[in-house]
């Protein structure tokens, strides 16, 4: 966002792509549809934001990733939590600057108004703002100009709002070559690591402790519950591929918005022939989601109809019966998905009597229906069949108790200068703030040591490991503030800054202006996870 503020010339053309791209893709009809989508997904103070909106929302960046990426473009995005999270986000931020803008009582006034209209290069003509372009532009895309200049006023109050946030990210010369130097600092490094494993003894283990441990963990040996699956699957990437659009139907979709088709580096118009796979499978993927969201109802409807059989289903929809092999329930795939959501499911009650779920989408773009053909409930296993996982877990116990005691007398034998025989110490190496050689929450540790050198540290990872270093020294360059490696480095900071700042603002707008997302409404956009 700071980049685009900072780019003033440039603010405006990018407010109007966004305007512009929804309506041409989808049409006005598609803003201005009732029905169930404008139930809400989120409340900012006394405003909503609906499910159409974000709907539309997720369409306008969908169509622009498209456009961006042709053939390397993945549709499914369009339904991945992450990606409609992130919509979600930018559209209750962008409504929480609305509100305060509002509340600030920020105005824009005609004459700036005018001149950022004058601004757009679609809007001229021979380089003048042309009115009669102006007027031709809006009404192709359903838009009168009081309309448009309403949208535009208040994204221009936002604007003024927003800049001062953008421009407030500064950082002292002094401050910035210390924080570089920081970043860049290397420590010399050597580990050692020992398992929890290497001081288990199961020789050492009576028969009285492993049943003992096996009655107070019993929970842990329980053969799971095994399923066999029958499924059909509905592929939104499969109908896409036996659609084929007509010539018509990619004329139309071109001339809608001819502008969208512009070379970014000689700013003229792509032929409708050099664009034509690009809007064969944009045309193909919008079908593709349509006749998807279709089956969805239909499948959900034939399913419920069918009770406890699928072939009827996939009779009346041209499917294949698949099925799996008996496997534990906790790992069925299905098209090589893992789905949480089809887990759950199946530990329902009708699930396990063998009646049809309700269509699931494993992921974006794929549909199941769903019946259980054989189900074997848990089973509790016996004492001698659990004997050897019995053993192995109570050995690690006991060998991640002895360290945890033996730890810190190690440590203070290393720090007096012993050396010890148990542990295996790897080459030396040097480290940074990001390396990945290291555990991350061991860097942070290493980096927080402090001087003099040599320094020991022991550190307990989440598994009962522990990990020995020797901090041998550290190193941190000395630099120019013309030195490149600053500058780069400056303004990635100066990003960071700016946006702990961004952030800090967007939470004092959240308490003033409060949010609250319906997560039920989200789900139907996303993959379940």
């Amino acid at each position: 966002m700071f980049e685009v503020i900072r780019k003033k010339k440039r603010i405006a053309q990018g407010i109007l792509l966004l305007l512009i791209l929804p309506f041409a893709f989808f049409g006005v009809e598609h803003y201005f549809s009732g029905g169930p989508n404008r139930l809400e997904v989120a409340k900012v103070g006394d405003t909503v934001v609906t499910v159409a909106e974000l709907q539309r929302a997720l369409e306008d960046r969908t169509a622009q990733l498209r456009q961006q990426f042709g053939a390397n473009f993945d549709v499914r995005i369009a339904r991945d939590p992450a990606f409609v999270e992130m919509i979600l986000r930018e559209l209750i931020e962008r409504r929480l600057i609305q509100a305060e803008a509002a509340r600030a009582r920020v105005v824009v006034t005609p004459e700036t108004l005018q001149r950022a209209i004058a601004s757009f290069e679609v809007f001229q003509q021979d380089g003048q703002f042309s009115y009669t372009r102006y007027e031709t532009v809006l009404r192709a895309q359903g838009l009168t100009p009081k309309a448009f200049e309403a949208m535009l006023a208040q994204d221009l109050a936002v604007q003024r709002l927003v800049e001062p946030i953008a421009q407030g990210a500064i950082v002292p010369r002094e401050q910035m070559l210390q924080l570089v130097a920081q970043q860049l600092e290397e420590r010399e490094v050597r580990v050692a690591v020992r398992t929890a494993l290497h001081e288990a003894d199961p020789a050492r283990l009576s028969e009285d402790d492993l049943r003992a441990y096996y009655e107070a963990n019993a929970s842990r040996y329980v053969e799971p519950a095994k399923v066999r699956l029958q499924y059909l699957l509905v592929d939104e990437a499969e109908i896409g591929r036996s659609l084929t659009p007509s010539e018509s139907d990619l004329r139309s979709l071109y001339e809608q918005a001819p502008e969208l088709f512009r070379d970014p580096a000689t700013q003229q118009l792509r032929a409708f022939a050099d664009v034509r796979e690009v809007l064969a499978d944009s045309w193909r993927a919008r079908q593709a989601r349509v006749r998807y969201g279709e089956l969805h109802e239909e499948l959900g409807n034939a399913v419920f109809e069918a009770i406890d059989r699928l072939d009827p289903v996939a009779e009346r929809f041209g499917l294949e019966i698949h099925e799996t092999g008996l496997v534990p329930l906790q790992e069925v795939e299905i098209a090589g998905v893992k789905s949480d959501k089809l887990i759950a499911a199946l530990q329902e009650a009708q699930a396990k009597e063998g009646q049809n779920l309700d269509p699931i989408e494993l992921e974006p773009g794929k549909l199941a229906a769903v019946r259980v053909a054989e189900y074997v409930p848990p089973r509790q296993m016996t004492f001698d069949e659990a004997r050897e996982r019995v053993t192995q877990d109570l050995a690690r116990e006991k060998g991640r108790e002895r360290l945890r005691e033996l730890a810190p007398l190690w440590l203070d034998r290393l720090t007096q200068g012993e050396a010890l025989p148990e542990l295996s110490w790897q080459p030396a190496r040097s480290v940074t703030r990001a390396s990945s050689v290291l555990p991350p929450e061991l860097v942070d540790e290493v980096f927080r040591a402090v001087a003099p050198w040599p320094r020991y540290l022991a550190w307990e990872a989440e598994n009962g490991d522990h990990w020995f270093v020797r901090i041998e020294g550290a190193r941190r360059p000395q630099l120019q503030a013309d030195d490149p490696m600053v500058r780069f480095a400056g303004e990635r900071i100066r990003s960071v800054v700016g946006n702990v700042e961004w952030r800090a603002w967007l939470r004092t707008l959240e308490a003033r202006h409060p949010v609250v997302i319906r997560r039920e409404a989200l789900q139907a956009l996303t993959t379940a996870q």
